[in-house]
């Protein structure tokens, strides 16, 4: 159940922006989200390597801090780092598919912000598995996406496609 609904959190917006807009947005949409979700293979690659060192140290809650504190300043060099590049060369990327998907990089872009997001986001969660708060989990998604639908509904109607992005760095 928690993996269902994991999955539905990173899909919620490109599932608004299909259902409220058309095919053509959904496309737009769809090319940046999926340069983020390959960026972010490198970010849940790194949790997965700290799982183990984390749940050694779960008794000591001030080395966890410490290792959450590093791995998000990691998080925020790296994203810095990743946007700077796709500010500077995203379009040469974005043009491999056509000229079309140009208009995809400002979505590119927030949505590279919010990995910054997923990051804490993913280390609560795990943190919460470690120690069997699996409830709390499902309490979490389950407010994310019902956030993330609400955000997604009100931006995506109000001031168009593009803002499912800014939705989902808010929620």
């Amino acid at each position: 159940f928690i993996g269902i609904l994991t999955l539905a959190s990173y899909r919620v917006d490109i599932i608004m922006v299909n259902y409220l807009t058309n095919y053509e947005n959904t496309a737009i949409y769809s090319i940046a989200l999926r340069f983020t979700l390959a960026i972010s293979t490198f970010y849940f690659i790194l949790i997965r390597f700290l799982y183990p060192l984390i749940s050694k140290k779960i008794e000591n809650t001030d080395k966890i801090e410490k290792i959450f504190k590093r791995v998000i300043g990691i998080t925020i060099v790296f994203t810095i780092i990743i946007f700077t590049f796709f500010l500077f060369f995203g379009d040469y990327l974005l043009i491999i598919f056509g000229t079309f998907y140009l208009k995809s990089k400002s979505i590119l872009l927030t949505l590279i912000i919010n990995l910054i997001f997923i990051i804490i986001l993913e280390l609560s969660i795990n943190h919460k598995y470690i120690k069997n708060n699996f409830y709390e989990i499902i309490k979490i998604s389950s407010f994310y996406i019902f956030m993330n639908l609400s955000l997604n509904y009100f931006f995506i109607k109000n001031y168009g496609f593009y803002f499912a992005s800014v939705a989902t760095v808010i929620s």
